[in-house]
């Protein structure tokens, strides 16, 4: 019974040496008899000298679906995990693959691994198509054989996942040091500053199901709204307004947003695309004639360069109201300065029928607001990029994604001086 006992443990022992551990490596090909001089752990083969991960999946080290994939490889030599027909021996020498700088210490009598390398491959065809790069290594072994040449090809496909359709609790958040937090940037300083000295509210977003190219609907559920306070002193209230928004119909509604008064539509309708490729961008211009009557605002949609993995915009009308500050309205604010977005929604503290009206989208994408022949004689453009969003991680509150939307505002009076400014809303979570 022992010398079975003995036998058995002998044959496991054997086995355990001859089949590869469960864990992740690769080997590279070669010869058998060296190919456990050289390894790469961290990554798994997943076809015969090809390792293939999908954007945002398990194997992608950044864990995000932003157009490219993040392989997290560690080098490995004299045999770091058992390979069937090959005896470890010593490692004096590794060439090639200069982008995998981080590497054991040579020469190596013992097993040993570098740092793991964050090797990105980035998506082709706007996060189309699979990116591909190859990896070539040779280490030199004082032992026989000499050499274990390796090779094999990091593959990143495109995202086929999406939000999961639900709702999105998007709240604004600021850091008054933070220029990537909430802001409202302005022509009116130079680099085009941000104005703002608070910001809060939130953005109720609704995701669709993606289709097979990755495109969901984007929308908003319910009226949404901002509030922040400016350098004036004053503050504002911006309201983002959905499809029979109680502000637009019923009695007494004091907006003609929904009613195709020529003031923009109220569906808030508009795109996110998981795998990338969609126009997201927006503009709004002003020809503001100088000192005389101002054009019309123009706002143009699904512009600029096909869009992230991730971005994707909102279609909506807005109102906006200024109390005090920089641009009061007269008669805006009955109920007294507004001081949190809370406030924006009391009945009777904000007059939103003498608002400023707006037509633009929320867009993770470019936005770019341009007056025209302003009054001041200067330039009065800005533009910003967004964050697009994580689909995996749509849903529920927190995330990435950074929403922008433009704003003209003509005649502002400050400092004893009238001019015109472009300006950006940049909103983050």
């Amino acid at each position: 019974m022992a010398v079975k006992r003995v036998a058995l443990l002998t044959l496991l022992s054997v086995a355990l040496w001859a089949t590869p551990p469960a864990q992740a490596q690769v080997l590279g090909g070669g010869k058998a008899a060296s190919d456990c001089y050289l390894s790469f752990e961290g990554i798994t083969e997943t076809a015969p000298g090809t390792v293939a991960c999908t954007d945002g999946g398990g194997c992608d080290a950044d864990g995000t679906v932003n157009g490219s994939c993040t392989f997290a490889i560690s080098v490995c030599v004299f045999g770091k995990d058992p390979v069937a027909g090959c005896t470890p021996a010593p490692v004096t020498k590794l060439t090639g693959a200069k982008f995998l700088a981080n590497r054991p210490t040579l020469p190596a009598m013992a097993p040993a691994c570098g740092a793991p390398n964050n090797v990105v491959v980035a998506l082709r065809k706007h996060g189309k198509k699979p990116g591909k790069k190859k990896v070539m290594m040779v280490a030199t072994s004082s032992g026989s054989p000499k050499k274990d040449p390796d090779k094999f090809k990091l593959v990143c496909n495109p995202s086929t996942g999406g939000p999961v359709p639900g709702d999105r609790t998007f709240a604004v958040s600021y850091t008054p040091s933070n220029p990537k937090s909430s802001h409202f940037f302005t022509s009116y300083l130079p680099g085009g500053q941000p104005v703002d000295s608070d910001f809060a509210g939130t953005l109720h977003l609704t995701a669709g199901t993606p289709g097979t190219d990755g495109v969901a609907t984007l929308t908003l559920s319910q009226d949404s709204t901002v509030h922040f306070k400016d350098i004036g002193g004053g503050a504002e209230c911006v309201k983002f307004l959905v499809d029979g928004s109680s502000l637009c119909t019923g009695a007494g509604a004091p907006l003609p947003c929904c009613t195709g008064a020529g003031t923009g539509s109220c569906a808030a309708q508009g795109k996110i695309d998981c795998d990338g490729g969609t126009l997201v961008g927006t503009t709004m211009t002003q020809d503001s004639m100088g000192a005389g009557p101002n054009g019309p605002t123009t706002s143009t949609f699904e512009q600029g360069a096909p869009g992230r993995p991730g971005d994707g915009y909102v279609h909506v009308a807005v109102v906006a109201v200024t109390c005090a500050g920089v641009l009061g309205i007269p008669g805006a604010c009955p109920g007294g300065l507004p001081n949190s977005a809370d406030d924006c929604n009391k009945p009777g503290m904000v007059d939103y029928s003498k608002g400023f009206m707006f037509d633009l989208a929320l867009t993770t994408g470019t936005v770019t607001a341009t007056v025209q022949n302003p009054r001041q004689g200067n330039p009065a453009t800005i533009t910003r990029t967004g964050q697009p969003f994580d689909c995996s991680t749509f849903t529920g509150t927190g995330g990435p994604g950074v929403l922008l939307t433009p704003f003209i505002l003509s005649d502002v009076s400050f400092g004893g001086q009238t001019f015109d400014t472009a300006n950006i809303m940049q909103l983050a979570d």
